[in-house]
């Protein structure tokens, strides 16, 4: 990932950075009064940082979570069908209204979901042509009763998860709270230089193993930021998966 990338980059150079301030100190700080600033600094660093990863990873199982609570209401609008009966020309229009809908996530939604643009979240065209296809079941037993009722209740709860679904992929990490963790890690890193070391070599080991951590924690609050393109990127498998299923049902039919 480019992003990734840049990052060590960066630490590499802030490392470099470390090596020089090391070697040729710019200026003396007395220890006690650095030792007690940086603890004190490097607890609201980390607590700062936990608090952000926490909501970056419950944002980012709720867009899962939501995903596949969507999928598995699309396989019972699916299945629901098998209740219908002797309306085989109005099980298929829904059928393909639903191969619509799954095809619409991937191709249109799914694109503004990578994006930082702005998605609709009224109800889809895809969605109504869906209700309008169920509305045509005439009613002939109790089986096509039960059918209509589960039917209309799946599709209200599709609408719902597409919503969340939507609506969570919008949440982004604000712009002061980033810029505060990316002043925060370059301040911990700095101060972290000017602590009192004898030992070069291990001042030197240290202070790498502190940039590591640092760049280490930034990295993940980008890829928790960033659920689709990350390394822990959510993808439309799920989608894609279900379009196979329902066309392999229809081929075997």
């Amino acid at each position: 990932m480019k992003i990734n990338h840049s990052i060590i980059i960066t630490g590499l150079l802030v490392l470099g950075l470390n090596y020089l301030l090391i070697t040729y100190p710019l200026w003396h700080v007395e220890e006690s009064t650095l030792e007690i600033f940086f603890s004190i600094f490097s607890i609201i660093y980390a607590i700062v940082a936990g608090f952000i990863i926490m909501v970056l990873l419950e944002n980012y199982n709720a867009i899962n979570g939501h995903i596949w609570s969507e999928i598995n209401a699309l396989q019972d609008l699916r299945d629901y069908l098998i209740y219908v009966d002797n309306q085989n020309d109005i099980v298929d229009e829904i059928k393909e209204n639903i191969k619509m809908y799954a095809e619409s996530i991937i191709e249109k939604e799914w694109p503004q979901m990578m994006s930082s643009n702005k998605v609709d979240m009224d109800t889809s065209a895809e969605v109504y042509a869906i209700m309008k296809s169920i509305n045509k079941i005439e009613v002939t037993n109790r089986s096509d009763v039960v059918a209509l009722s589960k039917l209309i209740d799946t599709v209200g709860n599709i609408t719902t998860h597409r919503t969340n679904r939507l609506y969570s992929c919008g949440e982004k990490l604000p712009f002061l709270l980033t810029l505060f963790i990316i002043i925060s890690s370059i301040l911990v890193v700095f101060i972290f230089t000017l602590l009192p070391i004898q030992d070069t070599i291990i001042r030197f080991l240290l202070n790498g193993i502190n940039i590591f951590a640092v760049v280490f924690i930034y990295m993940i609050i980008w890829d928790l930021s960033h659920p689709f393109k990350g390394t822990w990127s959510i993808n439309n498998e799920p989608y894609r998966d279900f379009l196979i299923r329902v066309s392999c049902d229809d081929k075997n039919r």
